[in-house]
């Protein structure tokens, strides 16, 4: 009986011991540490310290406005005109909270529209890139004072909301009313606002270097065209069509360019465009060698795949989009095959 009672002690230990070296289970509890790293990509001047009502965190909600009372949002939009001033950029200003007009019309529950903003569109690395690049964004309640700068109030501007300025504090874009979030409708705004204030959406310095080393014959017409579309400068789309017509190009190198033109061309939401252009290089992009016998597919196969996924993607085709983009097996397009 008492080896039995020992036998039995000595298993209860161990499961003990094993349950204990196990990693934590994700659960509810989880998932506001999950939730407060989203959007941690774009490089924000200024976040908003308060934290959002979320339904179970009213206390904590009470303790962060009373700890922040003096912070002064006013000073903060101030300091990015000064930033976006000195590099010569838009602000964007994302309001996840209003606090202005009416009250009791808006989200009782912020946090929630504010976890969707942060977990798409402030996270979607395309768009993350084109916000650190290009904007100067920060994150502010909206309260008095900045709801009379920005002459806002509820339920006329409804949460969460995007404002996009001049360093001089004129709105040149304003967006509210999202009914759904998607990722790749924000970079294309992104791109339009871009476009249509092209004094703000300045070279960075390694397209500047790059365009001068074109110039003297340094750099290829690829690696030109390739740094264009790094830096989503809005002029990309004009410049790889120009180098499709003049540039010395060899088969490989014109397949390349073609894809880099379809990647503009859908960031600029020009599907239809996009994917006229797919087909006149399909052939040429999936054409098998039958000396060899291989199974993974090449590198520009594999982008034809990634850009053919994305657009059917867009167009709503999300079953055949998924089989493109398992179609990406290798090269530099894998990880954002994966991510979509």
């Amino acid at each position: 009986m008492r080896s039995i009672k020992l036998s039995i002690s000595v298993l209860l230990a161990i499961a003990s011991l094993t349950l204990a070296q196990r990693p934590p289970t994700p659960g509810p509890a989880n998932y506001p540490d999950i939730a407060a790293h989203v959007g941690d990509g774009v490089h924000w001047l200024t976040q908003d310290p308060v934290i959002l009502a979320e339904g179970r965190n009213r206390l904590e909600v009470r303790k962060s406005k009373a700890l922040h009372a003096d912070f002064d949002r006013q000073a903060a939009l101030e300091s990015a005109f000064k930033e976006a001033k000195t590099r010569n950029r838009l602000v964007l200003l994302y309001v996840p909270r209003i606090l202005t007009g009416k009250r009791g019309r808006q989200a009782y529950r912020p946090a929630i529209l504010d976890n969707y903003m942060k977990s798409v569109h402030f996270s979607a690395p395309a768009a993350v890139d084109l916000i650190n690049r290009k904007f100067v964004p920060l994150r502010l309640i909206c309260d008095e004072k900045l709801g009379k700068i920005l002459k806002v109030s509820a339920p006329e501007t409804l949460e969460p909301a995007i404002f996009f300025l001049k360093p001089d504090g004129t709105i040149v874009k304003k967006i509210d009313q999202f009914r759904s979030f998607n990722s790749a409708w924000f970079e294309q705004l992104l791109a339009t606002v871009l476009g249509q204030n092209p004094e703000f959406a300045g070279k960075s310095k390694t397209l500047s270097s790059t365009l001068e080393k074109y110039k003297r014959k340094e750099a290829s017409a690829l690696e030109l065209a390739q740094e264009y579309l790094r830096d989503k400068d809005p002029e990309t789309l004009r410049v790889i069509k120009q180098l499709e017509e003049t540039a010395q190009l060899s088969e490989g190198e014109a397949l390349k360019l073609s894809i880099l033109k379809i990647t503009s061309l859908r960031r600029a939401g020009q599907l239809r465009e996009a994917q006229v252009e797919l087909e006149k290089i399909k052939d040429a992009c999936l054409k098998k060698d039958p000396a060899k016998r291989r199974r993974n597919p090449t590198p520009i196969e594999s982008s034809f795949h990634c850009e053919q996924g994305r657009l059917l993607l867009l167009m709503g085709k999300t079953d055949a989009a998924a089989r493109e983009l398992s179609r990406v097996a290798r090269g530099s397009r894998r990880a954002e095959a994966q991510y979509h």
